[in-house]
C-alpha cells in the first residue's frame, strides 16, 4: 500500500478487501468494482439466502459498495473514474430503494454519472 501511496505503480489488483485501503488523489485514478462482495463467514452466506432481496441485505451490500468506492475517492479534492462491471451490481444500485440508502456523497456521484 505504500508504493501505491507514494506514487504511480502501474495496474494493481485488490481482491475484495477494503480495510485499511486509502487510495488519495494520483494513487487510483480508476476503480474497477467487478461485483458485490460475497459474504464471508458461513454464517453470513446463510442469512444472505434466507433474508435475500430484503431491506437488511440490500442495505448491507450498498454499505460494501461505498465502501469500495471510498478507497479512491476520500475528499472533494479526490477524483477517479469507477466502472462497475457485475450485472448485479448495476441491478443494485439502479433500484429505486436504493437512493435513499446512500450516503449524500454517493447518492451526488452516481446522479453526475447520470
Amino acid at each position: 500500500m505504500e508504493t501505491l501511496r507514494a506514487g504511480a505503480a502501474g495496474l494493481v489488483v485488490i481482491i475484495n478487501r477494503y480495510d485499511g485501503i486509502d487510495l488519495p488523489d494520483d494513487a487510483c485514478r480508476v476503480l474497477v468494482i467487478d461485483g458485490l462482495p460475497l459474504a464471508a463467514s458461513a454464517a453470513e452466506r446463510r442469512e444472505a439466502s434466507a433474508l435475500r432481496d430484503t431491506g437488511a441485505v440490500i442495505s448491507r451490500q450498498v454499505q460494501r459498495f461505498e465502501q469500495g468506492l471510498g478507497r479512491a475517492v476520500r475528499s472533494r479534492e479526490d477524483r477517479c473514474a469507477v466502472l462497475a462491471l457485475d450485472r448485479r451490481l448495476v441491478e443494485l444500485i439502479s433500484r429505486p430503494d436504493v437512493p435513499g440508502r446512500l450516503s449524500p456523497g454517493t447518492r451526488a456521484q452516481l446522479e453526475m454519472s447520470r
